[in-house]
């Protein structure tokens, strides 16, 4: 069985998606997570800031999250979803404001 280049990483890479899914549930819950989390998250490309949608409010907790009209969050990139998804993680958002 040969690995073709797209699915091989680097340790490194392994280690950040092992900590995005250990991480990403709780700190969309706002619950406490390593400082650096979302910088490396960021930085890895699992991550963004983007503005809030319409339908970011209309979520049943989002004034509760601190989601607000004109606010942004920080929401998983493709790259990110990819990781989550086969481990049916959460792909909600936190908002950013929140974060820092």
């Amino acid at each position: 069985m040969s690995t073709k280049p797209e699915d091989t990483v680097t340790e490194r890479e392994w280690r950040l998606r092992e900590e995005l899914r250990q991480y990403w549930t709780a700190f969309c819950d706002a619950d406490p997570v390593p400082g650096d989390f979302i910088d490396k998250m960021e930085a890895a490309g699992f991550v963004e800031i983007r503005p809030v949608t319409r339908d970011d409010l209309q979520s049943d907790f989002a004034e509760e999250r601190g989601i607000y009209k004109g606010g942004t969050v920080w929401d998983l990139t493709p790259k990110g979803r990819a990781i989550l998804v086969p481990a049916e993680r959460p792909t909600h958002m936190m908002p950013a404001a929140a974060a820092e």
